[in-house]
C-alpha cells in the first residue's frame, strides 16, 4: 500500500505518514520556515505520481527506489491548515490537509512589543546611570552622541547631541 511519509531536511530517519492516514505523533510537528522532504513510498505509480500544495506543484526530486518518489517543500512563514492533492494517475487525485504549527522562534506581536520596551527600559537605564537625563516627550535621531540634560519635548541631533528644536506638548508622538 503506497504511503506518503514527511521527514525534516535534516533528519530523514524519522517521520511521519500524511497520507493515506495521518499519524498523530506529538513528538513531530510540521513548522513553518523549515525544509521537509515528502516521499510516496511503495507505489507503483511514483514515476508519474505528482504533488500539490495549495495549487502550487510541488518539484520532484530523484529517489532511488523505483517505486518511490521524492519532493522537497518549505512552507515559508505561514501557519494553519495547508491542503495536499496527491495525483497517481490522470483520474485518481487524493486530497487532504496538514495542519502547519509556527515556528517555535516566532515572536506574537505581543512578545515583540514586550521585548522591545525591555530593550528601550534597559537603554533609558543606561543612560541614567550615565549621568544623561532625556526629557518626557523628546525625540533622538539615529546616531546622536548624548551627554548631559535635555528638556522636555526637545528634538536631538548631532554629535555631540544639540537641540534642533522644541516640540509642543500638545503634538502627540507617544502613541
Amino acid at each position: 500500500m503506497h504511503k506518503l511519509i514527511i521527514y525534516e531536511k535534516n533528519d530523514l530517519l524519522n517521520g511521519f505518514e500524511i497520507w493515506p492516514n495521518i499519524d498523530r505523533d506529538p513528538s513531530f510537528t510540521i513548522q513553518e520556515a523549515k525544509v521537509y522532504y515528502i516521499d510516496l513510498i511503495n507505489s507503483s505509480f511514483a514515476n508519474t505520481a505528482e504533488l500539490w500544495v495549495d495549487d502550487d506543484k510541488l518539484e520532484a526530486l530523484r529517489h532511488k527506489d523505483i517505486n518511490s518518489a521524492r519532493w522537497r517543500w518549505e512552507p515559508g512563514f505561514y501557519a494553519g491548515k495547508v491542503d495536499f492533492r496527491l495525483e497517481l494517475e490522470v483520474h485518481r487525485k487524493f486530497d487532504f490537509e496538514v495542519l502547519l504549527n509556527p515556528s517555535v522562534y516566532k515572536l506574537t506581536k505581543s512578545d515583540y512589543d514586550k521585548m522591545l520596551m525591555q530593550i528601550l527600559e534597559d537603554s533609558f537605564a543606561l543612560l541614567n546611570l550615565s549621568g544623561t537625563k532625556i526629557g518626557k516627550g523628546s525625540v533622538v535621531s539615529p546616531g546622536s552622541v548624548l551627554s548631559g540634560v535635555y528638556p522636555p519635548y526637545s528634538v536631538l541631533v548631532g554629535n555631540p547631541a544639540r537641540i534642533s528644536k522644541n516640540r509642543k506638548k500638545s503634538d502627540n508622538y507617544e502613541k
